[in-house]
C-alpha cells in the first residue's frame, strides 16, 4: 500500500528554514448528495458512515420513520429504526439502495471494511436496550450477523452521569502495523463528556479501558474519529454540544493523530455554524484528484441531509515558502527510492528533493520540479542505489507549496 505522508503532524519535520510558513486548508462546497425522502427515513436520521470498496461509495446510516424526533428520547424511538445503505459509483450521486436490517441493534450501528481479508465487522448496541456493545459480522456488507456482546458497563471509565452507555456513534479502527483494533466510545461523564478507548487483537481480550482528551472544556456528541485512508493517520472531527443535553451540535474542530491515542487539534474552523455533525470516514474521488469530506446538516430536523465537501488530493496541509527554503524530515524507512511528491510551483518557483543517510550523506537528489503535480514521481539526478533503511528526506523549495509526498511507492 502506497504511504501518504501529508503532513499531518509537523514534528516529522526536524529543520526548517525560518521562512516556511503552515497552513490548513478548508474544503469547499460540492453539493448536496442526498435528502431525507424515502418512507424508512425522517428527522431521526443519523449516524452516517462512509466506505469505499472496489470502485462502490457506501453510506451506512440509522433511518428513523418518525415525524418528531426532534426532541426524541432514544427510549421512545428505538423501536422505529433501521440501517440503510445508500450507494454510489461516483461519491456525489447516491441511490438509496435498500433497507439492511431493522432489529434492536440499529441505534448506533458503526461499519468497518477490513481491506486485507475483504470481509466486515460492525459495531452496535447501548446499555439500555443490548446490555452492552456488541460485535457483528458480514462478509459482504449486505447480510450482517450478531455475532457476540463485547463490552458492558464493566468497561465504562467511573464518574459516568448518564447511564445509557455506548449511546453514540461508536468507532472501530483497525491498526495494520500492530495488528489491533482501537474501540473509541464517549465518556458519559457528568462534568465534560470526553472519549474513553479500549484495544483489542481478537475481540475476546481487551486492555484496561482509558481516557482520550480530544477538546478541553467542550462536551462531545460523538467522536468522530476515523482513518485517513492510505496513511498512519487518524483523523478526528468531533461533534460537539454546549452541554450534556443541547440540542445545538457542530463540528469545526480537525484534529489528528499519529499514534491512535494523542490527538492534536490543528484546526477550529473547519465549516460553518449550521446544526450539523460530520460523516465517519474521508474517501478519493473516483479519478483520484480530489478528497471529499461528508457532512449531515441539519440534524434531527425534517430537511436534514448530507453535504459532500472537497479538496484537491491530499492536500488538506500546505507547507509554503516564498522564497528559497527548506525542510528536513526525521529518519524515515524506505523499501525503495520510488518517492512521489504533491507540489505546486509558482512564477519562477522550483523544488528540489534530496536523500540523506543516517550520516547524512547525500545519497539521491532530483531534478528541478515545476509545475501543479498530484502526484509526480521523481526521476532523480543524482542516483544512487539504496538499501532498505532510514534515511533523511529534504525539501528545498523556492516560491513553491508542498503538500504530500509517497514513499516506497510499488512501480
Amino acid at each position: 500500500m502506497n504511504n501518504i505522508e501529508p503532513f499531518l503532524y509537523e514534528d516529522i519535520i526536524i529543520e526548517k528554514s525560518e521562512n516556511i510558513k503552515f497552513s490548513i486548508n478548508k474544503p469547499i462546497f460540492e453539493k448536496i448528495v442526498l435528502q431525507t425522502d424515502q418512507p424508512f427515513e425522517g428527522e431521526g436520521n443519523g449516524y452516517y458512515t462512509i466506505i469505499l470498496i472496489d470502485n462502490e461509495y457506501r453510506l451506512y446510516y440509522r433511518g428513523i420513520p418518525y415525524k418528531n424526533a426532534k426532541n426524541y428520547k432514544t427510549e421512545a424511538l428505538q423501536q422505529y429504526e433501521n440501517v440503510c445503505l445508500a450507494t454510489s459509483n461516483d461519491g456525489l450521486n447516491f441511490d438509496k439502495k435498500q433497507l439492511l436490517f431493522k432489529n434492536d441493534y440499529c441505534h448506533n450501528f458503526s461499519p468497518l471494511y477490513l481491506k486485507d481479508s475483504n470481509n466486515f465487522l460492525a459495531i452496535s448496541g447501548t446499555n439500555t436496550f443490548n446490555d452492552g456493545l456488541w460485535l457483528l459480522l458480514s462478509n459482504d456488507g449486505i447480510t450482517w450477523n450478531i455475532d457476540k456482546k463485547i463490552l458492558n458497563e464493566s468497561n465504562v471509565l467511573p464518574g459516568w452521569d448518564h447511564r445509557n452507555h455506548f449511546d453514540s456513534l461508536n468507532c472501530t479502527i483497525y491498526d495494520n502495523v500492530n495488528k489491533k483494533y482501537y474501540i473509541y466510545y464517549r465518556h458519559n461523564k457528568y462534568q465534560i463528556r470526553q472519549v474513553q478507548y479500549i484495544e483489542t487483537v481478537d475481540f475476546i481480550n481487551f486492555s484496561k479501558t482509558k481516557e482520550l482528551k480530544l477538546l478541553d472544556k467542550i462536551h462531545l456528541y460523538t467522536p468522530g474519529i476515523f482513518k485517513y485512508f492510505d496513511s498512519n493517520y487518524l483523523i478526528a472531527i468531533p461533534t460537539t454540544t454546549n452541554t450534556c443535553n443541547a440540542d445545538m451540535k457542530n463540528c469545526n474542530n480537525l484534529l489528528v493523530s499519529n499514534d491512535y491515542i494523542n490527538f492534536k487539534k490543528i484546526e477550529s474552523n473547519l465549516f460553518d455554524d449550521r446544526h450539523k455533525m460530520n460523516v465517519n470516514g474521508i474517501v478519493p474521488s473516483k479519478d483520484n484528484t480530489k478528497m471529499y469530506i461528508y457532512i449531515h446538516v441539519n440534524t434531527n430536523e425534517i430537511d436534514n441531509h448530507i453535504e459532500c465537501y472537497s479538496l484537491p488530493l491530499h492536500r488538506l496541509h500546505s507547507i509554503i515558502c516564498k522564497e528559497e527554503g527548506f525542510i528536513k524530515t526525521k529518519l524515515i524507512n524506505l523499501l525503495n527510492k520510488n518517492i512521489s511528491i504533491n507540489f505546486e510551483t509558482f512564477e519562477n518557483g522550483s523544488i528540489i528533493v534530496e536523500i540523506y543517510n543516517k550520516d547524512n550523506n547525500l545519497i539521491l537528489k532530483s531534478n528541478k520540479l515545476i509545475g501543479n503535480e498530484l502526484y509526480y514521481i521523481i526521476k532523480w539526478d543524482l542516483d544512487n542505489e539504496i538499501i532498505i533503511d532510514d534515511y533523511y528526506i529534504k525539501f528545498l523549495l523556492n516560491n513553491a507549496c508542498l503538500y504530500s509526498f509517497t514513499n516506497n511507492i510499488s512501480l
